[in-house]
């Protein structure tokens, strides 16, 4: 099976040596861990003993982000690429079936990230040196980050198996990988609030990697009953966690092997999409048609009513915004954190386990705040990027359109979409402004602490529309430079992200070192005036670069 794959192997990883982005890679995946031991030794409350525990903690939460953000950027799209450009037809036509199809792309695109992730496999032996780890310890953290990469990539593959556009399936490889890793942790979290049970247990959580990262240290690897890990020790949760992982890769890749002939056969044989589309829109706008035709037949029309209706859209704003719609595994991913805040905060502010409830709803919250910026990334490359790719933007550019009005539509298409979720997220930060404010006594904060959470839910609304408009400015710019959808988005976050999460590292250092904590809410003030100002530094690069217009361009 592999013999007949091998040559499409061989094609693909010939192709990916010839790409930047094959090498820049490595070096994100070496900036990531290195900034993480850099960011470990600078923590002053961790004593010269935790030094090299506290720097490969830091190493192995980036290493998992790392992990788990390969699958959506590198096979969501790689099936799902072939069966717009036609050429997955193709490749049916050779001795290759679906499942070697399948391997074929898995192989080559496991090989590009494994190789960066042994690149920088000793940046995690140097805890070693500062003390407080050992040898098994680091190697059980190895085999987390690889199982975490395998798990990644096959959802990826599967996700790309299934669909066709790239948004629709890089956004739900990570929805299903944000699902994977925090859902099975829900009914113990539950539990745990409920009857004060154990939080780390066999069952559920051993299909999640946080679960197998845990698990991979010593705290949690020797303990037993009474130590957070239930009946069960450590060592057997993260034997019987390793395992699920390894098998679920498996399974994950045979699906999609076994799925892609017969997907590809029902979309082969089906109408295109987009004629399914005008035929649903002609059969809509003809019932809307015979209803205002019988209410109009019924009484006079209102001309005040009539004056007051909104013209229609532009053509250029409905092209921008045809496709924007979120699948079915991001509703239910927004519609499950919403829930799991909502029912967090009520715990914060009404129980005895008011610490983690209220902790659960914070990171509850950021969770949200992060999918939405995710999403808004890949919206604003998604348009230009596809007129690009068709031609459809040379035509465009043929009428007497203007680039001013192009760039207007995009606008104006991501502020209608992405309105409700701004919103709700303003929502959000009211209340937990309004949870610290109102029950502070029962949240036992006193002046700083109120004052430095109020600093962070106020800055962080402020900085998110700061950020919104940022990402509408960099989608615009990047969707003409790279040449895959994947790409702009992780240039987008890339150049946006990147001083805001360095300049937070620092924050956090010297946070750190403060003696007094009357200055911690000063501080994540400065923090949040930064990101604001490089995210206007930012849009003033990007309408520079735009300035020739499209045409020019």
């Amino acid at each position: 099976m592999l013999l007949n794959a091998l040559p499409v192997i061989v094609r693909e990883l010939t192709v990916a040596s010839r790409h930047r982005s094959t090498w820049n890679l490595r070096l994100h995946f070496a900036c990531g861990l290195g900034m993480a031991f850099v960011f470990g030794l600078f923590l002053e409350q961790a004593g010269s003993s935790q030094r090299g525990l506290v720097t490969l903690w830091c190493q192995a939460i980036t290493g998992l982000v790392l992990c788990l953000g390969a699958g959506p950027y590198l096979t969501a799209d790689a099936i799902s690429a072939e069966k717009r450009e036609g050429t997955l037809g193709l490749l049916f036509l050779t001795p290759l079936d679906g499942l070697q199809i399948v391997i074929g792309k898995m192989v080559t695109h496991s090989l590009q990230v494994t190789y960066a992730l042994l690149g920088v496999f000793p940046f995690l032996f140097l805890p070693i040196l500062l003390g407080g780890v050992l040898w098994a310890e680091v190697l059980r953290v190895v085999l987390v980050l690889l199982l975490t990469l395998w798990v990644s990539l096959a959802v990826g593959i599967l996700w790309s198996a299934l669909g066709d556009e790239a948004r629709a399936t890089a956004m739900g490889s990570a929805a299903s990988l944000l699902l994977l890793c925090f859902l099975p942790w829900l009914v113990p979290y539950i539990g745990f609030l409920m009857s004060g049970g154990p939080l780390l247990s066999s069952g559920l959580p051993q299909l999640s990697p946080i679960t197998l990262l845990v698990t991979a240290f010593d705290t949690f690897h020797r303990s037993q009953a009474g130590v957070g890990v239930g009946a069960t020790s450590g060592a057997s949760v993260y034997a019987t966690s390793a395992v699920i992982q390894l098998a679920l890769g498996f399974i994950l890749v045979l699906a999609a092997g076994r799925l892609l002939p017969r997907v590809w056969r029902r979309s082969a044989l089906s109408p295109p999409a987009a004629t399914q589309v005008a035929t649903r829109k002609r059969q809509r706008d003809s019932s809307v048609w015979n209803r205002e035709k019988k209410r109009r037949h019924a009484r006079p029309p209102d001309r005040e009513a009539t004056r007051r209706l909104a013209p229609e859209d532009p053509p250029l704003v409905w092209l921008a915004s045809r496709k924007l719609t979120e699948g079915t595994p991001i509703r239910l991913l927004e519609g499950l954190i919403l829930a799991f805040f909502a029912s967090m905060l009520v715990v914060g502010v009404s129980t005895r386990f008011w610490r983690e409830g209220f902790l659960a709803a914070c990171l509850s919250a950021f969770g949200l705040h992060l999918l939405t910026r995710l999403q808004s990334a890949w919206s604003a490359t998604q348009w230009l990027h596809e007129e690009l790719r068709t031609g459809s933007l040379e035509l465009i550019l043929t009428t007497p359109v203007e680039s001013a009005e192009v760039f207007a539509a995009h606008h104006l298409s991501l502020r209608r979409v992405f309105h409700r979720r701004m919103r709700r997220l303003w929502v959000i930060n009211a209340a937990l402004q309004a949870a610290a404010l109102l029950f502070w006594d029962h949240l036992h904060m006193d002046h700083d602490a109120a004052s430095v959470f109020s600093t962070l839910f106020i800055g962080g609304a402020l900085v998110t529309l700061s950020d919104f408009e940022t990402l509408r400015w960099l989608g615009l710019r990047e969707a003409l430079r790279q040449p895959t959808p994947a790409r702009a988005m992780g240039r987008v976050l890339g150049t946006l992200y990147s001083v805001a999460w360095l300049t937070l590292a620092g924050t956090i250092a010297v946070i750190s070192n403060l003696r007094s904590k009357s200055e911690l809410w000063f501080t994540f003030a400065v923090w949040f005036l930064v990101c604001m100002i490089w995210n206007q530094f930012l849009i003033r690069r990007c309408k520079q670069a735009l300035a020739p217009g499209l045409r020019a361009l």
